[in-house]
């Protein structure tokens, strides 16, 4: 009875060290396909777009005193035209303001009128001077004695470009700035929307899920390296029988079921982490 028994043990071992050796592998393999993801499913890079429709310069017979603008009007009626066109409101932003006004205080004191300076500086400098996170930002600047906040806003409304970055659908905070002081030796106002659209709009993968695949790769690799070696072990061990030989089997196929455990979370979790880079991706595209 004795032998009987030793044979049956013998062919179950190899059984399960054949059943498991073919999980093994197919698992090794989704292991690679998983893995792939932190190569392959890569976050886009936020590509930052920049809009400035050409400065609005406009001569009129009003003098200084004659006019006056706010930049509380400004942003009142800049929203009155983007609710009238079906448009939600944009949310006054503290940093986008600050922007404005020391874009104001540069044109001034430089004595230029456009969205890039002498120096070579541009509206995203500003942007990023004042801390603002951004996929996207609009710039529109206006020169001249407007008669009050509602004719400024309408001289833009009346230009395409300025228009566009008023009504642009993505944009949904602002920061305007409004001021008067000399210029090629007339004194005249000068006001700046900014525009933005902040990169917490579109919410970023969790990044506790990447540190988990990448650590659950790292796992799965050390005990695949432990796998290779036992089955090297296992093949080369004489005669296929008997306790060192069964060990060997047994510890082959505890393994493979961590490995196979630790392969089925890493492909869970890569599935959740790449609808969260397609997600994000497509945010920032505005898709």
């Amino acid at each position: 009875m004795k032998p009987k028994f030793l044979i049956i043990t013998i062919a179950l071992s190899i059984t399960a060290f054949l059943f498991f050796n073919g999980i093994f592998f197919d698992f090794s393999e989704k292991l690679d396909e998983a893995k792939d993801v932190l190569d392959r499913e890569i976050i886009q890079e936020i590509k930052k777009d920049i809009l400035t429709p050409p400065p609005l310069r406009v001569d009129k017979e009003e003098s200084v005193e004659d006019s006056f603008l706010t930049k509380t009007g400004v942003l009142n009626w800049t929203n009155v035209n983007r609710n009238e066109n079906g448009l939600s409101s944009l949310k006054h932003n503290s940093a986008l303001e600050l922007a404005a006004s020391l874009k104001i205080n540069d044109m001034l004191q430089g004595q230029y009128f456009d969205h890039v300076s002498p120096s070579g500086v541009g509206p995203e400098f500003w942007v990023n001077e004042v801390g603002y996170a951004y996929i996207m930002t609009g710039e529109n600047l206006a020169l001249g004695n407007f008669e009050d906040d509602q004719d400024l806003v309408q001289a833009w409304m009346d230009s395409p470009g300025h228009r566009a970055n008023i009504l642009n659908e993505r944009f949904t905070e602002i920061g305007v700035a409004v001021g008067q002081g000399l210029f090629e030796d007339r004194r005249t106002w000068l006001a700046v929307q900014v525009f933005g659209l902040p990169e917490s709009a579109c919410p970023e993968p969790v990044n506790t899920l990447k540190t988990q695949l990448e650590a659950y790769s790292d796992q799965a690799e050390i005990l695949r390296e432990r796998l290779n070696k036992l089955k090297f072990e296992i093949d080369n061990t004489e005669p296929k029988r008997g306790q060192e030989y069964n060990r060997l089997v047994k510890e082959y196929n505890d393994l493979v079921n961590q490995y196979n455990n630790i392969a089925s979370e890493i492909e869970r979790l890569a599935d959740v982490y790449n609808g969260q880079v397609v997600e994000f991706n497509n945010c920032i595209k505005g898709n």
